[in-house]
């Protein structure tokens, strides 16, 4: 189980490298990166509010979920309660991020439920994904790309 936190962790400071190299080379092929102001997070924020409104009828319409107050407000619950958890972690280190998955995810599971958890993961990286859905709903990223995205994942973790 630690070598799943651990490849948890690598994973997600080898995405937040990546983000950074972009951004480097956005600007050293003359892009202007802008940090944004308060201006302007204020009406990022007022549309985000904007569009959650219409997310239970989007989930129910498009996506044929029945109970979508319940199914949307359980995520939006659970994605809180797991920001504030991560929040004092330092996404850069290794160490810290792996401690961290062990502490609130792994140290809780018995080694045979660690095993069933881990294989259930690949359910929520390889399609069809209810859970890819869902926050395609709730954060307006491209399904499809998410579906491309959690693929290979899918694949090595499988592979392991």
């Amino acid at each position: 189980m630690r070598a799943s936190a651990r490849a948890m962790a690598r994973m997600n400071i080898a995405y937040i490298a990546r983000v950074e190299d972009a951004l480097i080379e956005a600007e050293t092929k003359g892009n202007t990166i802008y940090a944004p102001e308060a201006d302007l997070i204020g009406p990022v924020d007022a549309y985000r509010e904007k569009a959650l409104t219409g997310v239970y009828d989007t989930a129910r319409d498009n996506y044929c979920i029945t109970n979508a107050e319940e199914v949307i407000d359980d995520f939006r619950a659970t994605w809180d309660k797991w920001e504030g958890l991560i929040a004092g972690v330092d996404r850069t280190d290794e160490n810290a991020l792996t401690a961290f998955a062990m502490r609130e995810i792994y140290d809780t599971l018995d080694p045979a439920t660690g095993t069933i958890a881990a294989s259930g993961t690949l359910g929520s990286l390889i399609q069809p994904s209810v859970l890819l859905i869902l926050s395609g709903v709730y954060a307006q990223p491209s399904v499809g790309q998410q579906f491309l995205a959690g693929f290979i994942p899918g694949l090595v973790s499988a592979l392991i």
